[in-house]
């Protein structure tokens, strides 16, 4: 029987964990995160993004996601999608931050 190394083990427990299996997967070397410049836990999965909101507009929010029978994390992501794909929406977000 051969024994793993730690990396080799972690490697794979990554992998299971990144993809959501139930059998081990190969995850990329400690290399490979390393060439970019990023740290496993940022690539295994998806970042939460808090923002404090006045209570007028977290409550604006919800009832619009409510009578779009959808939640707030939904909308606030299409949103997010919208800003990176128009670029007319984006200038004029671009024109509000200007101080």
């Amino acid at each position: 029987m051969t024994t793993k190394s730690s990396a080799q083990e972690l490697r794979q427990r990554f992998g299971v964990a990144a993809a959501g299996a139930t059998h081990l997967a190969v995850a990329p070397s400690p290399e490979q995160f390393a060439e970019v410049g990023v740290s496993r836990r940022r690539v295994a999965g998806p970042a939460r993004f808090t923002v404090e909101l006045p209570r007028d507009q977290h409550r604006f929010i919800k009832q619009f996601a409510l009578s779009a029978d959808s939640d707030a994390s939904t909308v606030t992501r299409i949103l997010f999608r919208q800003l990176e794909s128009d670029p007319d929406l984006a200038e004029r977000i671009r024109s509000l931050l200007q101080p």
